[in-house]
């Protein structure tokens, strides 16, 4: 009789001891399952970063392909209109040499020649001031141009390290 109640109390402390252990296990699945959920959280947060990394990548690209596109455009239009000055000097020139042709079929008086000498002096004089403020401007849009293009390489180098650093720092977690 003593035999059977240990027994029987030995059956109990065994189904106990086995619920205890569910118990524990159950619990261990429950902190791995909110470990789990937590990580998913964090890798979505991480995914939602990296998406919002590469989305302002684009846009600062996008935004410095049209300020290269302006600049470039900038630059054709000066030298459109260098070639035209240069075509209107060289027009002025050849006007002058046939200026000079005819005066020199013509007799006319020594005065006439003189005033006409001056004024293709004068005229050589305002082309070459013209020629040398198209030069001036052009050489300052050649120079903004160029620190505009180094800032926005210096942008995208750091626009390229700050996301290699965020990936970085994403990959080690």
């Amino acid at each position: 009789d003593k035999k059977d109640k240990k027994d029987a109390s030995l059956k109990e402390q065994d189904k106990k001891d086995k619920k205890d252990a569910s118990l524990k296990e159950q619990d261990k699945k429950d902190k791995k399952d909110a470990s789990l959920k937590e990580q998913d959280k964090k890798d979505a947060n991480l995914k939602d970063e990296l998406t919002n990394l590469k989305d302002e990548y684009s846009s600062f690209k996008e935004k410095e392909l049209k300020e290269k596109q302006t600049l470039i455009d900038q630059v054709e239009r000066l030298k459109r209109s260098e070639r035209e000055y240069e075509l209107k000097v060289q027009e002025l020139m050849e006007r002058n040499t046939q200026l000079k042709s005819t005066l020199e079929h013509q007799e006319q008086s020594s005065e006439r020649v003189a005033e006409l000498q001056e004024k293709n002096i004068k005229l050589k004089q305002k082309s070459s001031e013209s020629i040398s403020k198209l030069q001036e401007e052009n050489i300052k849009l050649k120079q903004q141009n160029s620190e505009s293009v180094s800032k926005l390489q210096e942008e995208n180098i750091k626009l390229k390290q700050q996301s290699s650093e965020r990936v970085a720092d994403l990959q080690e977690e």
